[in-house]
């Protein structure tokens, strides 16, 4: 038997295992492996591993309230700053003294956060 063979049979039967330990979570796999999520995947499709279909379906983007599109960091800024808005009745300049921004940052976090569909109130004390 050739060894390379021999080698790569050893490592997938190795990952294969793991992979059914723990659940097909790569990332604790990798993670008890040692490797990267990355090298891990690039195993899996180097040996042929097959992996089963996910058990639930992902939540697509924009099967979501569009709040939860904005991830991380991000999230938590944005909310807070629509917090600050409905605190304020929606008045951009006190919802910025409120947080510590300046008047331009919130008015880029209205923006953003009306591109990803939340309904914000035009400032009710601009007279138009």
């Amino acid at each position: 038997m050739d060894l390379r063979k021999y080698l790569r049979d050893i490592e997938k039967k190795i990952i294969t295992d793991k992979l059914a330990e723990l659940n097909y979570v790569v990332t604790a796999v990798a993670r008890d492996l040692e490797i990267t999520r990355t090298a891990l995947w690039m195993k899996i499709a180097r040996l042929n591993i097959e992996m089963p279909e996910p058990k639930y379906k992902a939540i697509q983007a924009e099967d979501r309230d569009p709040i939860f599109r904005i991830s991380g960091l991000n999230n938590i800024k944005h909310n807070a700053a629509l917090e600050a808005l409905r605190n304020n009745n929606w008045n951009r300049t006190w919802a910025a003294r409120e947080l510590g921004l300046s008047l331009r940052t919130m008015r880029k976090y209205v923006a953003h956060l009306r591109s990803m569909g939340v309904e914000i109130p035009d400032n009710p004390h601009i007279n138009k």
